[in-house]
């Protein structure tokens, strides 16, 4: 009896303590991410509690690191290299030269097209802009998709949201419609209150659950014609 008390004691105090995590409390992050033609790297710090307390994860050239951060001192918690790939032998070679290739198995349509994409992310910028909070974001980009066309339906969302929103005038993204690339640099820094994160990622789950009952839906038609 005595320890089921302290577990539901320890649950209730969880709970208290998520529910004050989201709903009071600021949450400070910085993100940086600057990617170059020989490497990427990615640098995110998210803090808790006006700052008190936070995890730093850095991402450069393959290699994964984790910080816990207590008053601005870094405690490292994890640092992954990945493991290098042994070379095959003559006889693996062989081997694989032996086995069939295998049948093409018909590839499954894409959950949204690129405009519902386009749409979809217009949206959750617009409903994310609309949080209360303090915010500040630059990037200086050069962008290039498989699909010269797509392209320039990327940046026909760019330019339409650069008349809506003043700080877009800070964020520079130049297309390429000869090659497909994604390089430059996104600085993204501020404060904002978890609750209005989770109602965001709520509204895009939605989205894709409908969308995939809607595909399920079509196929289960399409089987019964």
């Amino acid at each position: 009896m005595i320890f089921l008390l302290k577990l539901l004691a320890t649950v209730l105090l969880t709970v208290i303590f998520l529910l004050f995590l989201v709903f009071i409390t600021r949450t400070i992050f910085t993100v940086r991410l600057a990617m170059n033609p020989d490497k990427k790297k990615i640098l995110t710090r998210v803090m808790f509690f006006n700052g008190i307390i936070g995890v730093m994860v850095g991402f450069e050239s393959s290699v994964l690191e984790i910080f816990l951060i207590i008053a601005n001192s870094k405690i490292h918690i994890l640092r992954k290299i990945p493991s290098k790939k042994e070379k095959p032998t003559a006889a693996l070679k062989s081997e694989k030269q032996e086995v069939k290739p295998k049948e093409k198995t018909k590839k499954k349509p894409p959950l949204f097209t690129v405009r519902e994409w386009i749409s979809l992310g217009k949206e959750v910028v617009r409903r994310f802009f609309k949080i209360p909070k303090n915010i500040k974001i630059t990037a200086d980009l050069e962008v290039g998709l498989e699909n010269p066309a797509t392209t320039g339906y990327l940046m026909s969302a760019y330019y339409s949201l650069y008349e809506l929103f003043p700080f877009m005038q800070k964020i520079r993204i130049e297309p390429s419609f000869v090659e497909k690339k994604f390089l430059g640099t996104i600085d993204l820094s501020g404060s904002i209150r978890l609750i209005h994160v989770v109602r965001i990622v709520i509204f895009i789950s939605g989205k894709m659950i409908v969308q995939m009952f809607k595909m399920r839906r079509k196929r289960h038609v399409g089987r019964n014609r």
